[in-house]
């Protein structure tokens, strides 16, 4: 039987997850999963690739907010709730309108990464279509990479550490959904899935970039995983693939830790 072992949500892009035992969904995908993004004065997604110490910054799920915490520096409180204050920003190939956090939470990232920065949100009348060559019209996502979630097995992540001197963490790889009970890379073949009662659509592998080089707890990098990944997970242009990506069909569903997951 395969279930869900973990779940994470990653309230700020390229910031530290948390861990949840249930996942609500809604429009976007998972409910405070990377709802809110920081950008550089330009506007543009500011990630661990600009900027390694991201990892540290520390969001903590409140009534009403986010408590967020990074090494020395005071605690900063972040509504979910924001002003109407549009801004334009670029993830990727995608421009969007959200909504500017304000001048404190600006200060404070701008103080923590040495560099002028804005936290941006996506409220409730954020716009991002997810790629019509695997999506449909009604499909959207928040300022993930590119699809509402990311899954990847505890099988596929063993059978990886298998093949490297020194195993690396699922964190890594970043997912929302962790299960167990299958056999390595099984999600590889999987198309349509029901987790809980949720209806979901495993849509394509994850291109995976230097990100997951970096040691989460002590921001050290390496060549791995993907030195080890390229030797035998590569597509016909070159990507190394690690996890799935995810769309989900029920816009108000959930998932929680032990759910079994179908495949239809």
């Amino acid at each position: 039987m395969i279930t869900v072992s973990t779940i994470t949500v990653y309230p700020i892009k390229a910031c530290a997850g948390v861990k949840v035992d249930r996942l609500q969904l809604d429009r976007l995908g998972p409910v405070h999963d990377r709802r809110f993004m920081i950008v550089g004065e330009d506007g543009v997604v500011l990630t661990q690739r600009d900027a390694r110490s991201l990892r540290m910054v520390m969001p903590k799920i409140q009534d009403g907010g986010l408590t967020v915490h990074a090494p020395n520096k005071d605690p900063l409180i972040v509504p979910f709730i924001q002003p109407d204050r549009p801004v334009q920003v670029k993830i990727w190939d995608d421009i969007c309108t959200a909504v500017d956090c304000g001048s404190e939470a600006a200060e404070w990232f701008s103080g923590y990464l040495g560099r002028t920065s804005r936290l941006v949100y996506a409220n409730q009348e954020f716009s991002r279509p997810v790629d019509r060559t695997y999506a449909s019209d009604n499909d959207h996502t928040s300022f993930s990479d590119g699809f509402p979630l990311l899954l990847i097995s505890e099988e596929s992540l063993n059978e990886l550490n298998s093949r490297l001197q020194i195993p690396i963490m699922m964190e890594q790889f970043r997912p929302n959904l962790v299960v167990r009970g299958c056999k390595a890379y099984a999600e590889d073949t999987w198309r349509k899935i029901r987790i809980g009662k949720s209806a979901l659509s495993v849509v394509k592998p994850c291109a995976r970039c230097v990100v997951t080089t970096i040691n989460p707890q002590t921001g050290e990098t390496s060549t791995e995983p993907l030195k080890t990944l390229a030797m035998y997970r590569r597509d016909k242009s070159g990507g190394v693939l690690f996890g799935q990506n995810v769309i989900h069909h029920d816009k108000s569903g959930s998932i929680s830790i032990g759910d079994v997951v179908t495949l239809l």
